[in-house]
């Protein structure tokens, strides 16, 4: 990576995420899923894709009485939505936006 004219050595811890920890990312969030494609030409995504291109659009906010209701543990799970593991934060992941 150049900075000021030098290269410099740059490193960050990423990583690969699949489909549904972007999905579950976005819905947290406030976004939904739009669309879903294999490729930039919108193949059909399948279970033997090796990538994908996908579209999330903001929800409109919600108003009113119990806007702001966040459950604080998935349904028979036991844990809360932002606990570490499979659908919880995943460190080093990647901004939507």
């Amino acid at each position: 990576m150049e900075v000021g004219g030098r290269l410099v050595r740059h490193s960050a811890p990423y990583r690969y995420v699949w489909p549904s920890e972007l999905d579950l990312m976005a819905r947290l969030a406030g976004f939904r899923l739009e669309d879903r494609w294999a490729d930039w030409h919108r193949s059909p995504f399948t279970a033997d894709s090796t990538g994908h291109v996908t579209v999330y659009q903001k929800r409109a906010a919600v108003t009113g009485p119990g806007a702001n209701f966040r459950p604080s543990a998935r349904p028979g799970t036991g844990r809360s939505l932002g606990s570490s593991g499979a659908g919880g934060h995943v460190p080093g992941a990647l901004p939507l936006w």
